[in-house]
This record gives C-alpha cells, structure tokens and sequence, in this order.
C-alpha cells in the first residue's frame, strides 16, 4: 500500500521536474541570454512557489484525516481555506514580480556598480519573464493545492496518469516551440503559461 499510494506521488513529482528541465535545456539553443533569464525567472518564481507547496502537504494531510473520519465537507473545506491563504500570498508575490522585480535581481548581480549591457539585456529579459510567472502565479497555487487534495484522498493513480501525460504534451510542444515553429523566448514562456492553466484546470476538476 505504500508503493501503491507513495509511488505515484514521487513519479509526479520526477515528471514535472523533468519536463521543467527539458523545456529549460531546449530554450537554451535560443540563446545565452535567453538561458539565463528563464533560469533566473525559475529561480524567482521558487520564492512563490515552495510556501505554496508547503500549503499543500497540509492540505493533503487534513484531507486524509477528514476522510477517513467520513467528514468530506470538513475535507472540502480545508482545501478551499488553503487555496484562498495560497491566492492571497501568490497575489502578493505576483504583485511584487510586476511592480518591483529589482527587489529579487539584486541577488543576482556580482557587482552593484557594474552592468554591462549584456548583463542588462539578461536582467530586462527576466524582468519580462516574470510578467509571465505572474500570470500564472494564481492558477499554479490552484494546481498545488488541488493536486495535493486529491493525493490525500487516495486518488494517486489519477494523479500519475495525467502527470504523464501533462510531461508528455509539455516535452513535445517545448521541442516543437523551439526546433520546428521558432516560436522563440515569448512564445514558449506562454506555452508553460498554457501548460500551468491546463494543470490546474484538469485536477480542479477531478477534485469537484
């Protein structure tokens, strides 16, 4: 029973993983300054994304409890508390990310007094890029939440089979972005936009 409800958790999480890491090695062949501000975008996007995750164990923990006390309303509830405190905070950090990015760039400047304009053309880059994490912030707070709800019920094998598939359509649209349509940096941030909707979309769903 623990390999049969832990394992898809962990193979979830390998594939999201792998298909984050496929699609920032295929934007690599954009170009050097293009690597680097996803990279940096993705670093970022972490300062919003881990509490979240964080959120979401809890979630999957009181789910489990409420349902094995025959409480899905009290399990239904939970979830929906924490995907308001997860809307609040990821509104906050979006809020950040468009009105004051520099606040998270400094990190990354070996030197505060010098910016070459290659290093200025990667800080601007990233700027806009995380125009593109705010955008999405809300919807993965959705996903994480929903997810992890589902997992405490049970439901693991839902969780795997669409995590496959969800790997799969992000693996072959981010080649297809960038080897045969040239959709270039923009283009294919605003597929991961997609991807993040489609996600949070399908487990909502599956948890109503």
């Amino acid at each position: 029973r623990v390999l049969y409800y832990g394992g898809p958790c962990g193979v979830q999480m390998l594939l999201d993983v792998a298909g984050f890491t496929v699609f920032i090695l295929l934007l690599g062949r954009l170009g050097t300054t293009e690597a680097e501000a996803t990279s940096m975008a993705f670093s970022i996007s972490t300062v919003a994304f881990m509490p979240i995750w964080g959120l979401g164990l809890a979630v999957s923990i009181l789910v489990g409890q409420h349902l094995g006390e025959n409480r899905d309303d009290s399990a239904a509830r939970a979830t929906h508390t924490a995907l308001f405190m997860a809307w609040g905070y990821m509104a906050f950090m979006s809020a950040l990310y468009l009105f004051a990015p520099g606040v998270f760039l400094q990190g990354f400047q070996s030197d505060a007094n010098v910016l070459t304009p290659e290093r200025a053309a990667v800080q601007q880059l990233a700027v806009n890029l995380l125009r593109f994490v705010a955008a999405y912030n809300l919807l993965d707070a959705t996903f994480m939440i929903f997810v992890n709800a589902i997992k405490g019920a049970g439901d693991t094998q839902f969780v795997l089979r669409v995590s496959l598939v969800l790997a799969l359509l992000l693996t072959v649209f981010s080649y297809l972005s960038v080897e045969v349509w040239h959709l270039g940096v923009y283009g294919c941030w605003m597929l991961i936009t997609l991807w993040v909707w489609i996600a949070a979309l399908t487990f909502y769903l599956r948890f109503r």
